[in-house]
């Protein structure tokens, strides 16, 4: 299926935070709270996004309950959906917009 895709924000890779070696501090006691941070940080900024781009589009057809794991737009001519992802454990959280054909999410397509 054709589609766009931008990532707008990465947390970088975990792997050496998964494995106890990596940027956390005494106020962060450990590698998993730092891991914690990155995705309430993603978190943020999908509801963010969202309310920024409803002002435009409209509140979202689609959408997690509180609206900051993932949205989408179904409009008549293309899908918008924006969306927390994360590969595996040791890949980066990320936070990406996919620009779709009308009907079509990213959830549904399994992106």
């Amino acid at each position: 299926m054709d589609h766009l895709v931008a990532t707008l924000h990465e947390s970088g890779h975990l792997e050496d935070l998964t494995y106890g070696t990596g940027d956390y501090t005494e106020e962060l006691a450990g590698p998993y709270a730092v891991i914690d941070r990155y995705h309430q940080q993603a978190h943020d900024l999908v509801r963010d996004m969202v309310a920024e781009a409803a002002r435009a589009l409209g509140e979202p057809t689609e959408r997690t309950p509180d609206a900051r794991v993932q949205a989408s737009w179904l409009l008549p001519d293309r899908t918008i959906s924006v969306r927390v992802t994360q590969a595996d454990k040791e890949c980066p959280i990320e936070v990406c917009v996919w620009l779709l054909p009308p009907g079509i999410t990213a959830y549904a397509l399994g992106l």
